[in-house]
């Protein structure tokens, strides 16, 4: 139970307290004044405020039972107006105080109804009053006492009454806060969802329309040096000094082209990577933890100068397409040695995961440069990459994504400048699928 609904249990209880205190003291008061129909009516009052809270003790019946005690207290009040002074009486206020009660309970209804019944009974009160039908059965040296003892109950109520009323508004837009929260968070989730499909979808495509001409150019090349050579020894001795050289530096040009052509095929394989649909491999469960276990094996041999520390629970069992899923953390892996590497201090990177519930856990932490909130914020954007112009094509963390997402996996990342970075990566557990 949160602290709202405490606070307006307790507001509800300490106006049942003074309700009960309000009402024995008025039945004192006419008891002593001797004045037997006001004195019944606080006892009746008094009555249904006890029957109405032993009810409440058990969650029974509480609107049928509430609206029967309004019906009986309200005439209580009624019959007090009437019996001391009629519309000049200071008990005339509670009439107001009764509609207010049913601002804080449904149905709606309830509230209609009160309002006007207590308009019908102000109406009738000053018509009774006017025409002598009324009575005043407080004796003049009491009417002092009396009037203090309801005006001091009328506003004591009153004040209790309006702190539930803001407690009520604070609440009501608390959930409306929330609700606008969530519905931004929703309607930002579903833009970057399709914006990233509808790019994915567009990479895609555009990948495969320049695969094939792309394989015109590498497939050449080789035919090309091939013909080179066999030209060489069919040249003629008084023109080698000028065909070899150009012959060397065609086929230095055509090496320049292949490493072009190379790069531009590895670029054009992730983006195919990125498709929404895959690229139809097989989906099973498998070990997370081999898999990392593996992966990070190869890594290390690579980069000796990265000092590792691994720990991998058993049991990381996922439902996905292990060589994807491997190539994510190859990507996000190869970014914490780049940072790394821009460090002056001495390379570290912990790998550790674990089973949490329903999902496996992995986190990838570096203490390289760390990254700013611009650069947290843009990560994973396609074609983004804050490397020199030449070292990155800004997809690694943008597929990492793409693959999480495919197979309902999430990253999340804490980054400071100068204090490292935080890759957080889970997936469902098979458990989870079943």
């Amino acid at each position: 139970m949160d602290r709202t609904e405490l606070r307006r249990r307790f507001y509800f209880r300490l106006l049942m307290v003074l309700a009960y205190i309000g009402t024995i003291g008025f039945g004192l008061l006419y008891y002593l004044l001797d004045l037997d129909v006001l004195f019944y009516t606080t006892i009746v009052a008094f009555t249904f405020f006890t029957i109405y809270t032993l009810f409440s003790l058990f969650n029974q019946q509480l609107i049928l039972l509430f609206r029967l005690s309004i019906v009986v207290i309200f005439t209580a009040f009624f019959m007090q107006v009437y019996y001391t002074g009629g519309i000049a009486s200071p008990s005339v206020p509670k009439f107001f105080i009764a509609a207010i009660v049913t601002l804080f309970y449904k149905p709606n209804i309830d509230r209609y109804i009160m309002i006007g019944v207590c308009f019908f009974a102000t109406i009738s009160i000053y018509l009774l009053t006017i025409n002598g039908y009324t009575y005043d059965l407080i004796p003049p040296e009491m009417k002092l006492v009396n009037s203090f003892v309801c005006y001091t109950f009328i506003m004591v109520t009153f004040m209790v009454y309006l702190i539930m009323f803001r407690d009520s508004m604070m609440r009501k837009n608390q959930r409306l806060s929330k609700s606008i929260s969530d519905l931004e968070s929703t309607t930002t989730k579903l833009i970057e969802s399709e914006k990233m499909e509808s790019i994915a979808m567009l990479s895609s495509g555009l990948a495969h329309e320049l695969n094939n001409p792309l394989n015109y150019v590498s497939g050449l090349l080789k035919p090309i040096n091939e013909n080179l050579e066999e030209v060489r020894p069919l040249i003629a001795e008084e023109h080698k000094s000028k065909a070899i050289p150009l012959i060397d530096e065609v086929q230095e040009f055509l090496s320049v082209i292949a490493v072009g052509a190379e790069k531009a095929s590895f670029i054009i394989k992730k983006l195919i990577h990125i498709s929404p649909q895959g690229d139809g491999e097989s989906v099973e469960n498998f070990d997370l933890g081999e898999t990392l276990m593996m992966t990070t094996q190869i890594i290390k041999d690579s980069h000796p100068e990265v000092e590792f520390d691994i720990e991998l629970g058993p049991n990381l069992i996922i439902n996905g397409n292990q060589i994807e899923v491997n190539q994510l953390f190859v990507n996000i892996i190869e970014n914490c040695i780049e940072a790394l590497q821009l460090s002056d201090s001495d390379g570290f990177l912990k790998i550790t995961g674990s089973s949490q519930q329903n999902d496996v856990l992995i986190t990838i932490q570096d203490n390289g440069i760390g990254m700013t909130e611009d650069i947290k914020r843009r990560m994973f954007e396609p074609f983004y990459s804050n490397k020199e112009p030449g070292k990155g094509a800004g997809l690694g963390l943008y597929i990492s994504k793409s693959i999480s997402n495919k197979f309902g996996g999430t990253i999340q990342v804490e980054s400071q400048p100068n204090q490292g970075a935080k890759f957080i990566v889970t997936f469902p557990s098979v458990e989870q699928k079943s």
